[in-house]
């Protein structure tokens, strides 16, 4: 194994009841080896106008071999 077969994904979700199933998800798949969470605050531009959000960044460490599967996995749920 080298060092670029392991990456983290970066994945935010509005509330903290959906990174749960998504962290257990992951976990339960052997898709993720470990999803920490934490609260975050997060400014965006969205149809030209600023906008201001609460939400829950998931941080997930992966193989980057898992990467299609983790991603396919993770747009059924959010």
């Amino acid at each position: 194994m080298t060092p670029t077969d392991y990456c983290v994904v970066l994945i935010t979700t509005p509330e903290e009841g959906l990174a749960e199933r998504i962290s257990d998800l992951l976990i339960e798949q052997n898709l993720g080896a470990c999803v920490q969470t934490t609260p975050i605050s997060s400014v965006y531009r969205w149809s030209s106008e600023v906008h201001r959000e609460n939400e829950i960044l998931m941080l997930v460490k992966t193989r980057t071999a898992l990467i299609d599967e983790l991603v396919e996995q993770v747009r059924e749920m959010h």
